[in-house]
């Protein structure tokens, strides 16, 4: 498999879902729930070694929820993350890598301005210096401050990523 595989693939699916169309406002009668999909973009901290900047797009699969009487929403979240990492010894050379992520985030909004999520799913590991590649679980836990009908400030964290902080777009 080519070195450049991973990021053919996270490049060309990133496009194809970029380019989904999503409707340009929220639904405020509905609590605040964005209809939609939805990008955000963000930071990556993993003290002491790891930092770098990512992407997400939200696309809900299952927008009215899954419990009557909450106000809920399942997405698929695919994206992916640059990540740059600086061993903890000199011996080792610091790096790069991209990783690619698939997730289903299941979105609780408790309020007009706040809402929750917990997400699962499957991060992909391509470092390309040294190179190696490979497959692990992802699970973290968010939360968005929406401080318009379409925009929310979004903290992040969860396992491999560390702590994401990032805007809702």
């Amino acid at each position: 498999m080519s070195r450049l595989s991973p990021l053919l693939v996270v490049l060309i699916s990133s496009s194809v879902f970029c380019a989904l169309p999503y409707e340009a406002h929220a639904q405020n009668e509905n609590g605040g729930v964005i209809r939609g999909a939805r990008l955000d973009i963000h930071g990556n901290v993993s003290l002491p070694h790891l930092f770098g900047v990512g992407f997400r797009v939200d696309i809900p699969i299952v927008p009215d929820g899954v419990i009557r009487g909450t106000r809920d929403e399942i997405a698929l979240s695919p994206g992916a993350e640059l990540m740059f990492f600086r061993p903890p010894n000199d011996e080792e050379t610091s790096g790069w890598g991209l990783w690619p992520v698939l997730a289903v985030q299941w979105n609780f909004y408790f309020h007009q301005r706040w809402s929750v999520f917990p997400e699962l799913g499957m991060a992909g590991f391509a470092y390309y210096r040294p190179y190696k590649s490979s497959v692990v679980p992802f699970a973290s836990l968010g939360l968005r401050y929406h401080f318009s009908s379409r925009n929310a400030l979004l903290f992040r964290i969860g396992f491999p990523s560390g702590l994401q902080v990032g805007i809702t777009l």
